[in-house]
């Protein structure tokens, strides 16, 4: 089959036929998968695992989107402001107005409202 499928089509073959470990192996490794097909074929393995993977390597981008469609408004905040305060992280935040439209939403919807305006002069 790897003959026949491109790597992501490979890697969802194996997570379908339950060989969970070589997909994880195959995903870790790839150079040729992008930052949200690694993530988002991790998320269907395991999603703890692929929360940590996908922070160790930085595909915040990635992260605050999953986070969003979650309903996790607490964890894109929290999450955006910390790379935006760490020189080292805030680069590898891709400029993606529909991501920036979520992080907007995300804090309109959280529940601790409490000093959004360091959030909102980050984002903008």
């Amino acid at each position: 089959m790897r003959e026949l499928l491109d790597e992501s089509s490979y890697v969802d073959f194996l997570i379908n036929c339950g060989l969970t470990e070589k997909a994880r192996t195959l995903i870790e490794s790839s150079e040729s998968l992008n930052e949200e097909s690694k993530f988002r074929l991790y998320l269907r393995i395991d999603e703890g695992n692929a929360l940590e993977f996908a922070y160790r390597n930085g595909a915040f981008s990635s992260l605050l989107k999953h986070y969003h469609e979650t309903g996790a408004h607490d964890e894109v905040v929290r999450l955006f402001s910390e790379v935006m305060n760490d020189a080292s992280k805030n680069w590898r935040l891709k400029e993606d107005p529909i991501l920036y439209w979520d992080i907007l939403a995300s804090i309109d919807k959280r529940e601790n409202r409490k000093y959004p305006e360091e959030v909102l002069s980050a984002l903008f």
